[in-house]
């Protein structure tokens, strides 16, 4: 079973940098989610209702 390390960072302007290592391999992946990216995926998501989105998204 695979061992891993999830570091959450926020920086000042509100973006999320999700850091993944896996411990076995030493192997890292990093991802960043921000408002555009978010607001994206909503939207892209089947039967997603744009009045229960925050008003910045539509």
């Amino acid at each position: 079973m695979p061992r891993l390390e999830v570091i959450f960072d926020i920086d000042a302007n509100g973006i999320l940098l999700v850091t993944v290592t896996d411990l076995g391999t030493g192997e890292s992946r990093t991802a960043t989610v921000d408002q555009a990216s978010i607001r994206a995926a909503a939207l892209d998501r089947p039967g997603t209702d744009r009045g229960r989105l925050p008003v910045a998204a539509r």
